[in-house]
């Protein structure tokens, strides 16, 4: 889990990653990668719940301006 909190405070401006700094805590993150034997496979299923939420996030902005 730390890795993954690590990762995501060194790619914030990256893909979606600002969403696990500012809106995940501890419970979040570990609930979501409770099955992943690897540090990469956490990173990684980390990353793809949050570009799905970063591709969401600009689909409403390009709405809006």
């Amino acid at each position: 889990m730390a890795a993954v909190r690590d990762y995501a405070n060194e790619h914030y401006e990256e893909g979606g990653w600002d969403y696990v700094v500012e809106c995940w805590d501890d419970k979040d993150i570990v609930e979501r990668i409770q099955h992943c034997t690897t540090t990469q496979q956490a990173i990684t299923e980390i990353g793809e719940i949050v570009g799905i939420q970063n591709e969401r996030r600009r689909d409403a902005e390009s709405e809006i301006f």
